[in-house]
């Protein structure tokens, strides 16, 4: 039997380390067993393979905290390697995105990763370059484990959830653009609405921005574009069900802004929906590792809108198969992996 700490192994905004570990044990009773992570089982041991997802959120809080929270990642970190368990990290987010990190704990968090992690899994072709960059950035060279690319996953399994149009909606609403997800000032929502608001009333167009906005300043925002006859804001949390259902029906789902891994694309490739993203390399990488016929580009290579709405216009889901990349399969890549890693 594998044991596997997996860290974290579920969470109630984020379901897919859950359908991914429920899926291990079921396909793989008997062969690999997943326990959630915690002090004890670090202390106790008898893991073959620890595998953690995030651990960039050390840096959420203060310097001060997030000095402590590394000497305490790498103790354990060490404790692991001297009991022969193998460390796995999936890169989710290659690049450190909180901003009063200094620059000093960067580059000890990267340096303590190169030289203890012994697996890195990358979830798409951009996280894997991304992490490449800064690793050359900071003159580290590159890590030193193993490294692999495993698809981050559709989230097939959350149709299930259902879909649940927002009530504050009109249901007779359909093909327009969806821009979903928690609206903060590093997705440059201002600059998209800005070009893409000569768009829509050319074509005649409606978009949809929803989600709950973060902090005052991104409040005012989306007060401002409601203000915008071609523009709804649903300035609120949504439900899976909600998300699920506005997806489904939108024309497409717009992505303009940096993105490594997207649970957003992903969603949408699930429910058969076309996705434009920022840029061509973006759309590139999400066709290149999810087969996926209907990924677009949003901008040119100078930045500027070079989309036509047809590009979006038939929904993807007569000629795609979204189930070769469940969360099942997914679950299934790992599996063998750490069967693989541990010799067994």
């Amino acid at each position: 039997m594998i044991r596997v700490l997996a860290k974290p192994k579920t969470g109630p905004s984020n379901p897919r380390n859950g359908l991914m570990y429920q899926a291990i044990e079921t396909d793989f009773a008997g062969r690999v067993s997943i326990d959630p992570f915690s002090a004890g089982r670090v202390l106790r041991g008898g893991y073959d393979v620890f595998h953690m997802h995030w651990p960039d959120r050390i840096f959420a809080g203060s310097n001060l905290v997030a000095v402590i929270k590394l000497i305490s990642l790498a103790v354990m970190l060490l404790l692991f390697r001297a009991r022969g368990t193998r460390i796995m990290w999936t890169v989710h987010n290659p690049v450190i995105k909180h901003r009063q990190v200094h620059p000093v704990l960067l580059r000890r968090y990267y340096i303590l990763m190169r030289s203890l992690v012994t697996h890195f899994v990358y979830p798409s072709s951009a996280s894997r370059r991304a992490f490449e960059a800064v690793f050359e950035r900071l003159s580290l060279g590159q890590p030193s484990g193993a490294q692999t690319q495993i698809p981050l996953g559709l989230q097939v399994e959350l149709q299930s959830e259902g879909l649940s149009f927002p009530a504050d909606l009109d249901p007779d609403t359909h093909d327009y653009l969806l821009i979903v997800g928690r609206i903060s000032d590093d997705k440059f929502l201002d600059k998209t609405i800005a070009d893409l608001s000569p768009v829509l009333q050319e074509q005649s167009l409606h978009l949809i921005v929803a989600g709950k906005p973060k902090g005052k300043k991104m409040e005012a925002l989306a007060a401002r574009i409601a203000n915008d006859p071609n523009i709804t804001v649903l300035p609120r949390f949504l439900t899976n069900p909600e998300v699920n259902a506005l997806i489904a029906k939108a024309r497409s789902v717009v992505i303009d802004y940096p993105v490594t891994n997207s649970g957003v694309a992903t969603l949408a490739a699930a429910l058969g929906t076309p996705i434009v993203f920022s840029d061509q390399q973006m759309a590139q990488d999400f066709a290149t590792d999810y087969g996926f016929p209907h990924s677009h580009a949003l901008r040119d290579d100078k930045g500027l809108i070079d989309w036509k709405p047809e590009n979006g216009q038939a929904a993807a889901s007569a000629d795609w198969d979204a189930s070769a990349m469940s969360m099942r399969d997914i679950g299934r890549r790992y599996a063998e992996m750490y069967i693989k890693i541990s010799d067994r």
